[in-house]
């Protein structure tokens, strides 16, 4: 399985709309590794993400499997 490290400015482009980077991040085949500021940030930004994010119950499922 491919390893990939990602940073914070993916994560949430991810989050925030369809395209090639969430195709990536969810991509089954890939191990995605997350550096512990990425986390941070996203709880930090977390009520501004909830606002834009459409299809919030996905984040939260996102959030709870990362937290």
């Amino acid at each position: 399985m491919l390893k990939v490290v990602v940073d914070t400015n993916k994560v949430i482009a991810a989050l925030l709309r369809e395209g090639r980077v969430r195709r990536i991040l969810f991509h089954p085949g890939l191990e995605v590794l997350l550096p512990k500021y990425v986390l941070e940030e996203i709880k930090k930004h977390r009520e501004e993400i909830l606002q834009k994010v459409p299809w919030q119950s996905l984040y939260n499922c996102i959030c709870l499997y990362m937290f």
